[in-house]
């Protein structure tokens, strides 16, 4: 596209035609920064409003057992006491 703008400006001196790409080339690439800067700029907009609100902090806290507050094992397996852990067999 450049090229064929170029030839049919018809320069009278190959400095002419470096000038004339050179100014086409310039805008080009002006442009196309222009046009990511602005597609940065919408997806930026649309994940913010995307975004969930920050979760409360400390709520798992509320979900942990306290010490002293361990339920017990209902289970039939004997407790290993080696691992501590019930099961069946050799400790792994």
């Amino acid at each position: 596209m450049i090229h064929g703008r170029v030839m049919a400006s018809k320069p009278k001196t190959i400095q002419d035609a470096i000038k004339f790409a050179t100014e086409l080339m310039d805008k080009k690439i002006n442009t196309l920064a222009e046009r990511q800067a602005e597609n940065k700029r919408k997806l930026d907009n649309n994940n913010q409003a995307q975004q969930q609100p920050p979760k409360k902090q400390g709520v798992a806290i509320a979900y942990t057992v306290g010490f002293g507050e361990r339920k017990e094992y209902a289970g039939t397996l004997p407790l290993c006491n080696k691992c501590k852990f019930h099961h069946n067999g050799p400790c792994t």
